[in-house]
């Protein structure tokens, strides 16, 4: 289930950033030597189902604005609850200029944290990883970066002319990286609030991410805060609304992410031909491209929608070989912690990369002797430590076994086909494995699901959950309309 949880993570982290590109803090500026403090409360709905809710205060004390930001996310993952929460705090000059920020994501009681502040100049010291394991570093700011104050006055001046742009670089704390966000007048339109009907100014915002680009739709009031936000996530829609304390923090209605990320197949796949090359025609509401070749994936247009996809194939999509990002250690992939450095205390053969990887993979599927939906999303480390999770953590750890080795190694999401799946049959079901760097090609790893598996493909990258998109926007809104076996 790692895909729909990126997709959820990644929504999360949109959401968050979005509120610091559309801010709801109070206008104008206090006076010297005063200390004022605003305050908004939102409620989360995903298919009209409360999920969480978005708590945004900001605080104006002398030489320094402060902007806090809380978010709680609540799902269920075939029946077992999943709570994610994001602390994020910047501190700004009152001109708007970064000096300093933090965030804390925790999820099913699993802490990420990451800070800096401003040493001089340009240059931030930094602190991340794993609450009670936190690595040191710095940074450069990025050029033109804003927090959250920054970014509001500069949208305190684009007025509400329907058409009228304004492009800005939102730092996201979260994600350690600076993003464009536009965004766009569209109009008054009226809009119904849990307070009663409103006119507000709707706007769009089109945020930059890694591997694609993030579209919503918002309506502000006339002091330009955020009331309304809408946008997709997994052919649903996601929704928040501003509100008092009391209706944001009612009891939440967890939403089933399983509904909407499974793909259901025309008919049952013999288990003789899950290692075979294979053919799928599909039919997707958004564009399927950039997509890894890994271990033969080919996908052609074929217009109107339609997609084949051929796996095993002797003309796969290409895919550039390893980099030096394969071989890094991150706050994910933290391959020199002690949990994951007592796995390679028994000796990995000297063979090839392969070989050495299968070994690896073995090593995992035994370790993480707790198959369970309990974990939300560990790290490496917490993954070898707990010795409990799901295709998420098998993942993760083989991943950062492989490049403490040396061997280059991505942790992909997408899809595999599972005969049954919480009484749902014939599916593919959202899944994460490992593709590492053989010598000559990138080969599939999997930890969870050893042996023969038809898999898709959709992103490989770095493991860590805030980064990517392209690719997993495709889940809830794909539908397999054929499957045959081809020779090749």
């Amino acid at each position: 289930m790692m895909a729909a949880m990126n997709l959820l993570k990644y929504t999360f982290a949109f959401l968050l950033a979005l509120s610091v590109a559309s801010p709801a803090a109070a206008r104008g500026t206090p006076a010297a030597a005063t200390t004022d403090t605003s305050q908004q409360w939102l409620t989360v709905l995903l298919s009209g189902r409360k999920v969480g809710h978005m708590r945004i205060e900001r605080e104006f004390a002398d030489d320094k604005v402060t902007t806090r930001q809380f978010m709680s996310f609540e799902m269920g993952r075939a029946g077992i609850g999943v709570v994610m929460t994001t602390l994020e705090e910047h501190e700004e000059t009152p001109d708007g200029q970064p000096l300093a920020f933090s965030s804390l994501s925790t999820i099913s009681g699993l802490q990420m944290r990451s800070e800096g502040r401003r040493i001089d100049g340009e240059r931030f010291a930094l602190k991340s990883g794993a609450v009670g394991a936190m690595r040191e570093s710095e940074m450069t700011w990025p050029e033109g970066a804003l927090l959250s104050w920054g970014i509001e006055r500069q949208l305190r001046g684009m007025g509400t002319e329907p058409g009228t742009k304004v492009q800005v670089t939102a730092f996201n704390a979260m994600m350690g990286q600076a993003m464009q966000v536009e965004t766009e007048v569209i109009g008054p339109s009226m809009v119904t609030l849990p307070s009663g009907t409103e006119e507000l100014i709707e706007t769009r915002e089109t945020m930059n991410m890694p591997g694609g680009s993030v579209s919503s739709r918002s309506w502000m009031d006339a002091q330009w805060r955020m009331q309304r936000t809408i946008m997709e996530v997994m052919g649903d829609e996601l929704e928040l609304l501003a509100c008092s304390q009391a209706c944001a923090e009612a009891p939440n209605q967890p939403a089933e992410i399983l509904t909407s990320s499974l793909v259901q197949v025309p008919e049952a796949i013999d288990d003789k031909l899950l290692g075979r090359p294979l053919t799928l025609v599909v039919e997707s509401e958004v564009e399927l491209s950039g997509w890894p070749g890994i271990d033969g994936q080919k996908i052609t247009a074929l217009g109107n929608g339609r997609y084949r996809i051929d796996t095993l194939s002797a003309t796969a999509d290409p895919m550039p070989g390893p980099g030096e990002r394969d071989l890094a250690r991150t706050d994910w992939l933290d391959y020199d912690t002690p949990s994951v450095k007592a796995l390679l205390e028994e000796a990995v053969s000297e063979a090839g990369n392969a070989e050495r990887m299968q070994i690896l993979q073995d090593r995992v599927h035994r370790h993480i002797n707790r198959k369970s939906l309990n974990i939300g999303y560990a790290s490496a480390g917490d993954a070898a430590r707990l010795r409990e999770g799901d295709c998420t953590e098998h993942a993760l750890l083989l991943a950062a076994l492989g490049r403490s080795l040396g061997i280059p190694t991505r942790v992909v999401n997408g899809l595999a086909y599972a005969g049954e799946f919480e009484g749902n049959r014939s599916v593919f079901v959202p899944h994460a494995w490992v593709t590492a760097w053989t010598g000559e090609r990138w080969q599939a790893f999997d930890a969870a699901l050893p042996g023969p598996q038809l898999r898709i493909a959709m992103v490989a990258d770095d493991g860590d959950p805030w980064r990517f998109y392209s690719g997993l926007e495709a889940i809830g809104r794909l539908r397999v309309a054929s499957i045959r076996a081809r020779d090749e």
